[in-house]
């Protein structure tokens, strides 16, 4: 969370423009365009993101959105099922050009290997923003969502927003982790955390169901948690790649936490975020916070036997640990533990 400013994977520009109120309405070439770029990356959407999309598999090579150029390669036997599919209109693709063991497009190029290297318009793409993207885990338990979901959560229309960077007071950066959180009723993730904690009678046991699934069903990428960049996944690329770090999870778990109405909180570790939560949770030894006049049990979301306020975690997450908290629900403000003062947001200068 520190010292990664200059290279944080994340869409800030988006955090900025969402600060409007009114829903968008998407033309169906916006939609391509944004089809374009989430099929582009397979990190944040999975490695089946394009047969999720279109209901055929290829690369996506580049895109190329002034000259509404769309890039890719696929196996010369399937190229007449994938222009069917993906495509409007077959005679709107063009082929490289092969030169011995490669093919050429521009600057662009591949090794033939019975391959096609193929450019078509953005415009072209075959989308359809209903069809539904599934991911399934374990419980059958099923996450559904389409494009015109997964746009309207890339532009943050149904999440917390709020500043992006804050300064801490020795000049390094800290990042607010609050704007990707979903609010409550936004239909994806309130199926999902109904599925979760069907059958559940208490809200405490809701919120460790909803623990238990971010803790074991979402893998810890290492890539993310120990790289030297900040990634930080909004919640339907998570539950569509089903891996994130520490981050991603404290985000999914608090998105979910808000389809039942919880109170909770984030805490910052050096190195590492969680989540507390307020309830009435049965444990010998809790570790708690008291905020605000509110004590919030710790709730670690990336071991996956994890209990909320269980003692194994006491060592490392003891509250005297706890280098800044955060109140989401009351504003995006991050807070100095020790001090009570907010930190200040880096402000963003519109030139004119």
């Amino acid at each position: 969370m520190f010292n990664k400013f200059l290279a944080i994977v994340f869409v800030c520009l988006s955090i900025i423009a969402c600060k409007q109120e009114k829903t968008k309405q998407y033309s169906h070439y916006e939609y391509q365009m944004e089809a374009a770029a989430i099929m582009r990356q397979p990190k944040f959407y999975g490695d089946s993101i394009v047969s999720n999309l279109l209901g055929v598999n290829f690369q996506v090579l580049k895109v190329d959105y002034p000259n509404n150029a769309f890039y890719f390669s696929c196996s010369r036997k399937d190229f007449n099922t994938i222009a069917q599919k993906a495509f409007l209109h077959k005679d709107s693709i063009d082929f490289g050009d092969e030169s011995g063991d490669y093919i050429w497009y521009g600057n662009l190029y591949i090794l033939k290997e019975d391959k096609y290297l193929c450019r078509t318009s953005i415009s072209n793409l075959n989308i359809d923003t209903a069809k539904l993207i599934t991911s399934k885990f374990s419980n059958n338990i099923i996450y559904k969502i389409n494009l015109a979901q997964i746009v309207t959560s890339i532009d943050m229309e149904n999440q917390l927003r709020g500043g992006i960077f804050c300064i801490t007071e020795d000049d390094n950066y800290i990042v607010n982790h609050s704007p990707p959180v979903i609010v409550k009723g936004e239909p994806t993730i309130s199926k999902l955390a109904q599925a979760i904690t069907k059958n559940k009678i208490t809200f405490e046991d809701k919120v460790q169901a909803l623990l238990d699934f971010v803790s074991y069903d979402i893998d810890y990428n290492f890539e993310e948690g120990y790289g030297n960049k900040e990634v930080i996944k909004r919640p339907c690329e998570i539950l569509l790649t089903k891996n994130s770090d520490c981050s991603g999870k404290a985000i999914l778990f608090a998105s979910l936490l808000q389809q039942i109405d919880a109170d909770w909180c984030f805490l910052y570790y050096p190195k590492h975020i969680t989540v507390g939560v307020v309830g009435n949770f049965k444990t010998k030894h809790p570790i708690t916070v008291n905020l605000k006049g509110k004590t919030y049990f710790i709730a670690e979301t990336t071991d996956p036997m994890s209990i909320i306020g269980d003692e194994k975690f006491k060592s490392q997450l003891k509250k005297e640990n706890i280098i800044y908290y955060q109140l989401p629900q009351k504003s995006d403000e991050i807070f100095n533990y020790k001090t009570k003062k907010p930190l200040p947001f880096v402000t963003v200068k519109k030139e004119v």
